[in-house]
């Protein structure tokens, strides 16, 4: 996480960072993280995993082309693992690239929502008198929501540790203080337009549904290659989509 000296108006100002009250609920606005070089440190090991990549093609490369394709089978289980990681952070970095967050405090509930692609969906609902104590993760810098008798529930915010704890406090203050008259900022384009109850969209299950019944087509066809080890490994792989799509992993690491 960022840890930054300069003052919480500025910092807020440039990560978007807003909140409103309107008809009773107050908002949080959590805008995508504003630029590739703001993403987290973590995100820089994509030039290190990107290395083992070509790497491992010109391992396989080389057998090849004198004529032993076996041997170059079997660095492929390798660059396909090393692939796999580049893919996968690269996708993340995507998300957080493009990923809004509102969080909505009303007098009994506390409402997560996520809007990506022009699309709104809920990610968690809780009682207010379970989250009162709403927090910063120190560990990890997430949103802490503590959840009575169940695991807690942690939200990735912003990269600035100053603009979370700014966000969970005042999070904290509003279910605390209990009503408060409305304070709209009409600045903010969402105002008004999460009254309702937003519904998970089932498109992502049939997309991880479908990503992973190809990837298994793909799997089954290279057994009958000369490097059908591989084929094991990509069978393997289909299986993630499908544990995301029924929930099997936990997914607070995607919103």
């Amino acid at each position: 996480m960022t840890h930054d000296d300069r003052p919480i108006e500025e910092l807020l100002n440039y990560w978007g960072v807003r909140s409103e009250t309107h008809s009773g609920i107050m908002r949080v606005f959590v805008p995508p993280i504003p630029h590739i070089r703001d993403l987290p440190g973590a995100y820089r090991w994509i030039a290190a995993l990107a290395a083992m990549v070509v790497l491992y093609s010109l391992l396989a490369a080389a057998p090849f082309l004198r004529g032993h394709p076996a041997e170059a089978a079997g660095f492929l289980p390798g660059l396909g693992i090393w692939g796999c990681a580049v893919l996968g952070m690269l996708a993340m970095a995507r998300h957080r690239l493009r990923r809004q967050l509102v969080i909505e405090v009303d007098d009994t509930t506390l409402r997560v929502l996520k809007i990506q692609s022009g699309r709104q969906t809920l990610v968690g609902e809780y009682s207010t008198r379970q989250s009162a104590d709403v927090r910063i993760n120190r560990s990890n810098g997430k949103l802490l929501i503590p959840i009575a008798g169940t695991d807690a529930a942690e939200i990735f915010l912003t990269p600035c540790t100053p603009v979370n704890y700014w966000i969970a406090q005042t999070l904290a203050r509003r279910i605390s203080a209990g009503s408060q008259p409305d304070a709209a900022d009409r600045q903010l384009w969402y105002a008004g337009d999460y009254l309702t109850p937003a519904r998970p969209s089932s498109n992502t299950r049939r997309i991880m549904f479908g990503a992973s019944m190809a990837v298994a087509a793909i799997g089954v066809a290279v057994l009958f290659t000369p490097v059908a080890p591989l084929g094991f490994y990509i069978l393997l792989l289909s299986a993630v989509p499908v544990g995301i799509a029924m929930g099997t992993q936990k997914k607070d690491y995607w919103v």
